[in-house]
């Protein structure tokens, strides 16, 4: 089957960034249909002043110009906890992978809040418990929908793992804030 990438748009105040993600699935309208699940999925574990703007599932072939792109402007549904922390203050998933590989990554800036935090700068335990739930439902959704996420090396995810310690990325590379939307 086919690999796709998609791309899943968010805004807190002037601030865009995307998590990306790869599938397998037999179309790219197959695929799109799992970016849908992927941003319920995310949704639920995001704060509400963040915002998802679009989201978009094209070919891993550069420069082909196949991609489909869905405007959408949905809030997270997870209400803040205190004063948000800065956006670098992310959560950091491991995701095994099927067979043997390295596992994958994502760092997801869910909008961590002061109430959050716990002792050995780590964030609740609840809120790790959904994280953890709410990805191993993506992962279980879209395999459900015939669109396999998988990384970029085509191994198809299993377990989501997610660390108890506030993990840091930067928003982008270099001393730009980006104030645009990405995709």
């Amino acid at each position: 089957m086919p690999v796709f990438q998609i791309d899943v748009e968010k805004s807190f105040g002037s601030a865009f960034w995307t998590n990306r993600y790869f599938v397998t699935a037999a179309s790219i309208e197959n695929a799109h249909e799992g970016a849908a699940i992927i941003l319920d999925r995310e949704v639920q574990f995001h704060r509400e002043d963040i915002v998802f703007t679009k989201y978009r599932t094209r070919t891993v072939t550069e420069g082909d110009d196949v991609f489909i792109i869905t405007p959408v402007s949905v809030s997270g549904a997870q209400a803040p906890s205190g004063p948000y922390l800065p956006l670098f203050n992310v959560a950091r998933v491991d995701i095994s992978v099927a067979g043997f590989g390295r596992p994958s990554r994502k760092f997801y800036r869910i909008g961590l809040c002061a109430g959050d935090v716990i002792p050995g700068f780590g964030f609740d335990v609840s809120l790790r418990n959904l994280v953890a739930s709410e990805m191993a439902q993506m992962i279980t959704e879209t395999n459900a929908n015939a669109s396999f996420l998988c990384d970029a090396d085509v191994d198809l995810w299993d377990t989501p793992t997610v660390f108890t310690p506030i993990a840091m990325r930067q928003l982008r590379r270099g001393s730009k804030r980006s104030t645009e939307p990405v995709l």
